[in-house]
């Protein structure tokens, strides 16, 4: 549902070519992204290489049943960003981009990317790790 809502609101506004100012900060308008985060400069093959490779990561992680719950909705946002933008490169070349927020350019995708991020950094800051007996003995000694 996530990839889905990202990739229909990019198409509906690409198709009508929209361009709504919302406030001096905020506009909807599309624009075409082919570098990586942050602007980094690198080839389109190793983006989409290196954009798989972590994806198949993250869904091994997923997949692990120790996985706390807090971490797996996390992680199933950031697969879901790395997903929906994936497809875009695959299909357009580039990344849609359809939000300008200031001077950044961004878009659903980017923010599951961003807040499963951001959960995940929070959740690590703020657990308890858990260890097991054998773990414990040998962190004593």
């Amino acid at each position: 549902m996530l990839i889905l809502s990202d990739q229909v609101i990019k198409n509906v506004v690409l198709r009508y070519n929209l361009n709504i100012i919302i406030n001096r900060n905020l506009q909807i308008i599309s624009s075409f992204n082919e570098q990586a985060a942050g602007s980094i400069p690198i080839p389109k093959p190793l983006i989409i290489i290196v954009s798989v490779a972590v994806i198949a990561l993250l869904i091994s992680w997923l997949s692990n049943p120790r996985q706390l719950v807090k971490p797996r909705w996390a992680l199933s946002l950031i697969i879901a960003g790395g997903l929906s933008n994936l497809l875009d490169r695959i299909f357009h070349g580039a990344t849609m981009d359809f939000l300008a927020v200031y001077n950044m350019q961004t878009n659903l995708a980017d923010t599951y990317i961003a807040f499963g991020g951001i959960i995940i950094l929070t959740t690590i800051l703020h657990t308890t790790p858990v260890f097991t007996k054998r773990e414990q003995e040998t962190i004593r000694t």
